[in-house]
């Protein structure tokens, strides 16, 4: 049996064809490997050819036990957990329809919720199946695209809701923040993946790597971006996924990991020194969210009035002092759990705060089973994004965080947002689809 007769049969058997040539390129090599080995006995080219693939092993088996572990494969737990939060999401849409009915308000929550979770399903399906390695080297114009949208926002393209600033294309309002920074995830994703240490050029004779300066330089543009829409939130959660990224990228070095980790986690201390020790009303608006008898009338209301529906809140059904939950809490973006808390009562609070630790638990199992490195890059920049925000809102609807523009993902009613989210989760589902093929990027 010849070489390419082998390849065939094997391949044959492999249901998945995007890796069938990189199989049948290792499996090609190492039959060379092994018919060099034969030639250097003093066996003729065809003699050597046949003992090589003889050695092989029988091709349709070889195929098989490859099309096993080859296999794309649907993270089911992942899926169902999402499918839990999603509902969840249904349920505070519920809650603030039945509000705002009661109000005279003609608008059904609930089946705009199930509208955007319909679109958010085709848009995750394409997503799915789409090859996700191919993404790495369209980075640049990735980012340039989310640089673009927050520069047309900024310059006009935008308009102010509740201090909140949505993207205005028609008469479509899109939350600023939810649409670019999963691009920038991504994009800087494909620059830590195709960084090039040996990509150095010389001035003045000092030493620059041209992708540590891209990186840099992108990375501040992008939080300052962030910072002017204003959104420090949002420049924070994508500091720390960069810094992540970053610290992943850098281990997988061990021969300076020591000396670059401490030079990064330098720089970020000083940053974080500056923004929060040298600015005194932010220390201020820190101690009001954890103190709000301070100002109780001021920046420490809202965190009195989750206190009231905390402190006479049920294990089961409505809290005995509602507060103002039906006029604040109720909108089902920024306090959806605690929302959850004043109508259900203690116990359907514990049960989503426990779905969304499963959550953020399967995300991290997952980041360490993905073989590929650019598949690893973006679950760990994706799934961090949903565990930051979700710990973030998780903590001010309990009253033991600091007070900030944030959602729950899934669970906080939104349209765009709900959208985007979906979209992450499905190429999060696509890169665990291939976690076993160790196709190149």
């Amino acid at each position: 049996m010849l070489i390419k007769e082998f390849l065939e049969k094997v391949c044959n058997e492999i249901k998945y064809k995007p890796i069938q040539s990189d199989i049948s390129e290792e499996l090609e090599n190492h039959i060379e490997e092994i018919k060099e080995e034969q030639l250097q006995k003093g066996l003729e080219i065809c003699k050597a050819e046949e003992i090589a693939v003889k050695q092989m092993g029988e091709p349709v088996e070889i195929g098989k036990r490859l099309n096993k572990i080859h296999r794309p494969r649907l993270d089911w737990k992942l899926l169902i957990i999402v499918l839990v939060l999603l509902a969840f999401g249904i349920l505070v849409s519920f809650i603030r329809t039945q509000n705002i009915l009661v109000n005279e308000f003609n608008n059904n929550y609930v089946v705009r919720n199930v509208l955007f979770l319909i679109i958010g399903l085709v848009l995750s399906i394409v997503i799915y199946f789409y090859d996700y390695t191919k993404l790495a080297k369209y980075s640049n114009y990735i980012y340039l695209f989310a640089t673009i949208v927050c520069l047309f926002a900024l310059f006009g393209g935008s308009a102010s809701i509740s201090g909140k600033m949505f993207l205005k294309v028609g008469l479509i309002f899109m939350p600023l923040e939810k649409i670019v920074l999963p691009f920038y995830i991504v994009a800087f994703a494909g620059f830590i993946n195709n960084y090039d240490k040996n990509k150095i050029i010389n001035i003045s004779d000092i030493k620059i790597n041209i992708d540590l300066v891209k990186i840099l330089v992108s990375s501040f543009l992008s939080m300052g971006l962030m910072i002017l829409i204003p959104s420090l939130i949002s420049a924070i959660i994508l500091a720390l996924i960069y810094l992540i990224l970053a610290t992943v990228k850098i281990v997988s070095n061990k021969d300076s990991a020591k000396r670059n980790l401490t030079i990064l986690y330098g720089i970020i201390l000083l940053i974080v020194f500056y923004m929060i020790f040298l600015n005194p009303y932010r220390i201020e608006r820190l101690n009001v969210s954890f103190n709000p008898e301070i100002d109780p009338e001021g920046g420490g209301w809202i965190v009195m009035q989750q206190r009231k529906i905390l402190n006479s809140a049920n294990f089961i059904g409505r809290a005995d002092d509602l507060g103002l939950a039906l006029n604040v809490f109720d909108e089902g973006c920024n306090y959806a759990l605690l929302s959850i808390i004043a109508h259900y009562g203690i116990i359907p609070a514990i049960i989503l705060i426990i779905v969304v630790i499963a959550f953020s638990s399967k995300i991290v199992y997952n980041s360490k089973t993905v073989k590929q490195l650019y598949g690893k890059y973006l679950l760990i920049g994706l799934g961090c994004l949903f565990i930051i925000e979700s710990i973030v809102n998780i903590l001010m609807n309990l009253t033991i965080g600091i007070q900030i523009n944030s959602s729950l993902p899934f669970v906080s009613y939104g349209g765009t947002g709900q959208i985007m989210n979906m979209i992450c989760i499905a190429m999060i589902l696509s890169v665990y689809r291939r976690k076993n093929i160790c196709k190149r990027a």
